[in-house]
């Protein structure tokens, strides 16, 4: 245990977790435990993230990276969509209260496009005309 109260594994966890790792991950690399699953090193996480020693360096650590960008090197400056997603659905899992995941769901079926309404496209062919041909005018806006 350090001055703090944490032990090595849970300030490296706090680490992890503040340079972008999701929680489950973190939990898997700091306390090297590749061998849990992702629904058990969930629930590690959990644990942790609720132990008030945790939220404070948490909090510490994650002032100190708003103050000091060059720290986060190690974060990509763009995620794609995907990895938004991924980290969302990790947000929901992790997730205790009901408002907190229909939230998460919510910003997931936006990423995802499900709020967008299923649109059809009609297009006028004439008899013998190539897909090709067809293809190429959906693509120029042509109907």
């Amino acid at each position: 245990m350090t001055d703090g109260g944490l032990s090595k594994e849970e300030l490296d966890w706090c680490a992890l977790v503040v340079t972008g790792v999701t929680k489950g991950e973190a939990v898997k690399k700091a306390f090297n435990r590749s061998d849990l699953s992702d629904a058990a090193a969930r629930q590690k996480a959990s644990r942790l993230s609720r132990k008030p020693e945790i939220v404070t360096e948490l909090s510490r650590l994650r002032q100190a990276t708003e103050q000091a960008p060059a720290l986060r090197k190690d974060l990509p400056a763009i995620l794609t969509r995907q990895e938004v997603m991924k980290r969302v659905l990790d947000v929901v899992e992790d997730a205790e209260r009901d408002g907190d995941k229909l939230k998460g769901l919510e910003l997931y079926s936006k990423l995802a496009g499900y709020s967008q309404p299923e649109q059809a496209v009609q297009v006028n062919v004439a008899v013998g005309t190539s897909f090709s041909a067809v293809m190429e005018s959906i693509e120029k806006g042509e109907q």
